[in-house]
């Protein structure tokens, strides 16, 4: 049994945990559908790439700069500043991957300097238009903004837009 536990022990304190840098997808136009993980484990960084039919890769890259140099190979890797994971060779671009971290597409901010509350009257209204089968005003059809959600302001906001409708 004392074993068994010192066992336990060392086998937990040797792991070691790594630092994940960024996730991206590759849906590719050939549909190859890569997940491309980017991490350091004991001070080396390495990119793992898991693809659709379940085989696995893990390379050992350095890091120089803003880029990930893929070691005994010329292809390197850049994280843009929108968070795309672009992939480049001697000839140029090979391939763009998508954070999973982020949507496909950036919302817009469209708020206009408008308040939660008068963003939350806007939603509410044209969402009980739309499940009452009836047509709302284009300018409110709008997508709550990231710095308005779950906020108090946005609720009543909400609340008081659906109530306009009956």
């Amino acid at each position: 049994m004392r074993i068994v536990l010192c066992l336990m022990i060392l086998l937990v304190a040797t792991v070691v945990q790594a630092q994940v840098i960024g996730s991206w997808k590759d849906d590719g136009p050939e549909g190859i559908g890569t997940d491309i993980t980017i991490y350091k484990s004991s001070g080396a960084y390495h990119l793992k790439q898991v693809f659709r039919d379940g085989s696995r890769s893990d390379k050992k890259v350095k890091k120089v700069g803003s880029k990930y140099i893929q070691y005994g190979s010329q292809d390197y890797y850049v994280i843009d500043r929108d968070g795309t994971l672009k992939c480049y060779d001697k000839q140029g671009l090979v391939f763009e991957a998508r954070s999973v971290n982020l949507p496909k597409v950036t919302e817009q901010n469209t708020s206009g300097g408008q308040s939660c509350y008068q963003l939350g009257v806007k939603y509410g209204r044209c969402a009980t238009l739309s499940m009452k089968g009836k047509a709302c005003n284009p300018s409110d059809d709008i997508v709550i903004p990231t710095r308005c959600r779950g906020n108090a302001d946005t609720q009543r906001g909400i609340e008081a837009g659906a109530r306009s409708v009956y």
